[in-house]
């Protein structure tokens, strides 16, 4: 070998080590890749759950996932799902937890999640109950749901008393398919049973729903229910879902902080309304206009006709319409804003700046102090509520005596001999007690379904207590005592009904109205 070769041979490792990028500098292979970056982890105001009992998840996913995409909700709890541990689970969008201790098709129990909602999981159970630790806006709450099959008759005792116990709010949807008298049931079963022992004893409450979540050919019952431990203090709203592949109708659980707004018929929103603007449009289009002496009928007509035209027009252009109503809520006290507000703001000071013992430790007495405050408003919204049940029903006996009276008035001027007399006494001993008859209620979200079942009820709740025998006047204000705000105002300005219509010609009038809105 040459030195010539010999010396290109010892040159080239050179050369080649002169080349490499260095380590801190990116190869151009590198340069594109773009990582995948976790969604934020946010802490709710209002947090909306599901609850669905499925019947198996893998005959029906795909028609259950596009449901539950159009709805959004931020947890689905997953009942009946049928899908062992060593199958997969999946939902877009979703971080799934499930539970199926005995592996088999018809049971088994799960939790989907989004990403963006920082949680904790509590599956430290003996039977497949499943449940969720969230952090909210204001403070943590627990979501829990379990499945029990019909042929299972015991529910787990231990778990209930783990689960209700703690001190933070817990909302349990399940199907337990639970059979008892204060369900809504004519017989009952063992798990109805162990539930209204546990109800007995204040360990549990139960807060709906209030409609049925399961039809058959048959029949119509409430298998998934809702229990809550004494904690809670938000505010809740329960709606039934969709119709869906499965026998079931999921059930939408809507938790909020702030008071929460459902949908209703279109009305007119008064409170928002350009008043100045209104007069002043109607001031212009409306002229006056002289007749001819003697005018027509035509005339007349054309006139008022123009009138109600440019009432209409100014009051589409002035006043606005609203197509939601705020539920009830307890008001907050100043006191109960002043601690929302300081305890908002440590916290966002916190998440800035980092924690301290200081600052947890201030965070935790406020937060005490919240949901103390909280409760006792619920409480005092609660205690409220029962006393203007009762109020309802005082009216209730004050109008049976009105009735008995004027009937018997009116029995003594008509009758003339003692045999009648005596036959409508024995009527009356025997007639329906008005304080035995649930009063239906009507309210403005209820759909025609609804109003339709709501109007059969209030037809034999005239039938029962009489209310067909006064005049026209407190017959309408009867109607008027059973319908909610929203219902009087349409009744009052929405609907031109006359005075001395009868109970079944409002009826029908309000009927229609709710048909073409």
């Amino acid at each position: 070998m040459s030195d010539t070769e010999a010396s290109k041979k010892q040159e080239q490792p050179a050369n080649t080590t002169i080349n490499i990028p260095p380590a801190s500098q990116p190869t151009p292979q590198h340069t594109n890749i773009k990582r995948r970056q976790r969604p934020k982890t946010t802490e709710p105001t209002t947090v909306k759950v599901i609850q669905h009992n499925v019947l198996h998840w893998r005959e029906r996913k795909t028609d259950l996932a596009n449901i539950y995409r159009k709805i959004d909700p931020d947890i689905i709890l997953i009942n009946s799902h049928g899908i062992p541990d060593n199958k997969p689970l999946h939902l877009s969008q979703y971080r799934i937890h499930r539970k199926n201790t005995t592996n088999t098709h018809t049971d088994g129990t799960a939790i989907a999640i989004k990403h963006n909602i920082q949680h904790k999981i509590i599956d430290n159970f003996i039977s497949d109950t499943l449940a969720v630790e969230i952090d909210t806006s204001t403070g943590k709450i627990i979501i829990a749901t379990l499945y029990q099959p019909p042929a299972r008759p015991y529910i787990p005792i231990p778990d209930f008393l783990q689960l209700f116990r703690r001190n933070t709010p817990v909302y349990m949807l399940a199907d337990l398919n639970a059979n008892h008298h204060f369900l809504g049931y004519r017989h009952t079963n063992t798990a109805g049973r162990q539930l209204y022992n546990l109800t007995l004893n204040r360990t549990i409450q139960h807060i709906g729903p209030h409609f049925p979540t399961y039809y058959s050919a048959n029949s119509n019952t409430t298998p998934d229910i809702i229990l809550t431990n004494f904690r809670t203090h938000h505010n809740t709203h329960t709606a039934p879902g969709p119709l869906t592949t499965s026998v079931h109708i999921p059930i939408i659980f809507t938790i909020s902080a702030s008071p929460i707004q459902i949908p209703s018929m279109p009305r007119p929103s008064f409170k928002q309304a350009n008043w100045a603007s209104f007069k002043t449009e109607i001031s212009e289009n409306i002229n006056s206009t002289e007749f001819p002496d003697p005018a027509t009928l035509e005339d007349i007509d054309t006139e008022v006709e123009k009138w109600h035209e440019t009432i209409k027009t100014a009051t589409k252009n002035n006043i606005p319409t609203t197509r939601h109503r705020t539920l009830p809520t307890p008001k907050h006290s100043h006191e109960t804003n002043t601690i929302m507000i300081q305890f908002t703001a440590l916290r966002t000071h916190a998440h800035i700046h980092g924690w301290t013992r200081q600052q947890y430790n201030r965070m935790e007495r406020q937060l005490e102090a919240l949901t103390d405050l909280l409760m006792r408003q619920a409480e005092a919204a609660q205690r409220a509520q029962e006393e203007g049940q009762r109020r309802e029903e005082r009216l209730n006996q004050l109008l049976e005596r009105m009735v008995v009276q004027q009937t018997s008035q009116s029995t003594s001027r008509t009758g003339s001999d003692d045999a009648s007399s005596s036959s409508n006494t024995s009527t009356h001993g025997v007639r329906y007690p008005t304080s035995a008859a649930t009063t239906p209620y009507l309210t403005s979200s209820a759909s025609l379904r609804e109003f339709d079942a709501c109007q059969h009820k209030f037809e034999g709740y005239v039938t029962f207590t009489k209310i067909n025998m006064l005049t026209r006047t407190e017959q309408r204000a009867a109607l008027t005592a059973v319908l909610d705000d929203e219902w009087t105002r349409t009744l009052r300005y929405g609907i031109s009904v006359p005075e001395d219509a009868d109970l079944g010609s409002i009826l029908d009038t309000m009927g229609e109205y709710l048909r073409n809105y």
